[in-house]
């Protein structure tokens, strides 16, 4: 999972892009920040351009003593309305 460059098209590296790079990048300085980022609603880009929604869950944590960030993700069934991604 990772971020699109602004104008990039296609394939990226992960496979799949945050179709919002700030949601991401809010999302990554939370954790620095030491909060822990559960259960929130993300469009994802797959490769084939299509978007996924996902639940993402993030948190800091220490890997063969280094830091690290978990992150797992949870497949939504629906799309929420316009006014539903206008409220989060």
């Amino acid at each position: 999972m990772g971020r699109r460059r602004h104008g990039e098209k296609g394939n990226t590296h992960f496979g799949l892009a945050f179709s919002r790079a700030d949601l991401y990048e809010n999302m990554l300085a939370g954790i620095e920040q030491g909060s822990k980022i559960r259960n929130e609603e993300a469009a994802l880009i797959d490769p084939n351009e299509s978007t996924l929604w996902v639940l993402v869950s993030m948190r800091r944590m220490s890997f063969e003593d280094q830091s690290a960030v978990l992150k797992w993700l949870c497949g939504v069934l629906h799309c929420p309305s316009q006014g539903d991604r206008n409220t989060r």
